[in-house]
């Protein structure tokens, strides 16, 4: 919980013109997952489906909202361009079920 609590304080903090923001630090294993990268999926997952709820929260998702959250995954955690794609993917896919 204490690393989505970061996560969300990041976020404000760059959304409000913050100009840097820290890169993630590996998650080890979580409980209930085999391996690292299991984990670090699934804290993925959990993170970018969040975020993408909250951008649709006025019922769709602005292009600046879209330019911010790719900013933010691209600064935050540094992810190669197939994992930032996935991570895009999944932004929509749950902001579009709302």
């Amino acid at each position: 919980m204490a690393a989505l609590s970061n996560i969300l304080q990041q976020l404000v903090g760059f959304l409000r013109g913050g100009r840097t923001v820290a890169p993630w630090p590996a998650v080890g294993v979580l409980p209930g997952f085999n391996t690292k990268d299991e984990s670090r999926t699934q804290f993925h997952r959990l993170v970018f489906s969040m975020l993408g709820l909250v951008a649709a929260a006025d019922g769709r998702v602005a292009r600046k909202e879209h330019d911010q959250f790719q900013r933010f995954i691209r600064h935050a955690f540094r992810l190669p361009e197939r994992e930032e794609l996935a991570a895009l993917h999944q932004f929509y896919k749950v902001s579009r079920t709302k």
